[in-house]
């Protein structure tokens, strides 16, 4: 269903409403603005259409993750929406500079309640960013 909708898309904005949530402004070929909500939030982690923006403020300006996939994906065309794996609960979306060419970015959204994540990738597997960073306690050895 997505994939109908917005393949090909040009990502227009690239914002983080919450520490959970990334937001793509998206521009279809129709020339149709919509707004694509990823979330790896612990209990309403979802990849769907946003009714509106993302509310401007301290929030959207407090995450490294923003900044860093805005400058990673803006301008570039969402090529290609994909479950790498069938029965897997992971959804990779391909950017590229142009449709039809091999992706350049791809972000890979994997849902699974509190160890939902995002992972940003550039187009020889290298991990740009990923959503939730873990930490001390986290990481600590087990």
């Amino acid at each position: 269903e997505l994939r109908q909708q917005f393949v090909p898309a040009k990502v227009e904005q690239v914002l983080m409403s919450d520490r959970t949530t990334l937001m793509l402004r998206l521009r279809t070929a129709a020339l149709q603005t919509t707004w694509l909500l990823i979330s790896w939030h612990p209990i309403a982690g979802r990849v769907g259409v946003a009714s509106g923006p993302p509310s401007r403020g301290a929030a959207a300006e407090a995450y490294s993750l923003g900044d860093v996939a805005s400058s990673n994906l803006s301008g570039l065309v969402l090529t290609g929406i994909q479950m790498p794996q069938a029965w897997e609960r992971v959804l990779q979306l391909q950017f590229g500079v142009r449709p039809g060419e091999p992706p350049t970015r791809s972000l890979y959204c994997e849902i699974m309640s509190r160890f939902s994540n995002i992972i940003l990738t550039k187009e020889a597997g290298e991990i740009v960013a990923f959503g939730d960073q873990g930490g001390p306690p986290k990481s600590s050895p087990r």
